[in-house]
């Protein structure tokens, strides 16, 4: 059994019946269909965030600079989480089933929804940024791109940071 730092919240969500998750064997079988498309070493090295979700809103790959700059995880800690909690969101569990929680601060999920539903997108979004020592409000460009791998529809999302603003 596979356990992220989340587990909790996890087994909350689930039984609240606002999961829709994939199991941790599936979302690792098309992690590896992900990983063998030929984008994917172009994005391992560029020097902006990009993530890869799946259709049920879940991490499948990130690049280094999204691994360093915005998730502050390993990948395989981070496989399997959802936005909110890769941003460390403090909302990241309040919505109900159906319902989308948009904070005023971290406005990312309709970027990702955009590339769901196989749309491109291009938005300024805000973000809070948590380094080590304390949080940083930051404005991004965040573009959201529909994308395949095999018979799979994903989302990418690739995040240029514009300015930080403020620490809060």
């Amino acid at each position: 059994m596979h356990e992220h730092k989340f587990e909790t919240q996890l087994i909350d969500e689930a039984a609240t019946g606002s999961g829709g998750r994939l199991p941790y064997e599936v979302l690792m079988a098309q992690r590896e269909t992900l990983l063998r498309q030929s984008y994917i070493p172009s994005s391992d090295k560029a020097s902006n965030p990009i993530l890869f979700f799946s259709q049920s809103r879940q991490l499948l790959h990130a690049n280094p600079a999204a691994l360093r700059d915005l998730a502050r995880l390993s990948i395989d800690a981070a496989v399997g989480l959802r936005l909110g909690e890769i941003f460390g969101c403090e909302h990241k569990m309040s919505a109900k089933p159906g319902e989308i929680y948009q904070c005023q601060d971290c406005n990312s999920m309709p970027s990702l929804r955009t590339a769901l539903a196989g749309r491109q997108s291009t938005e300024t979004r805000y973000l809070i940024m948590h380094p080590e020592d304390r949080p940083t409000r930051a404005i991004f460009r965040v573009s959201s791109v529909p994308m395949t791998a095999g018979d799979l529809h994903l989302a990418m999302l690739i995040f240029q940071k514009m300015e930080e603003t403020e620490a809060l």
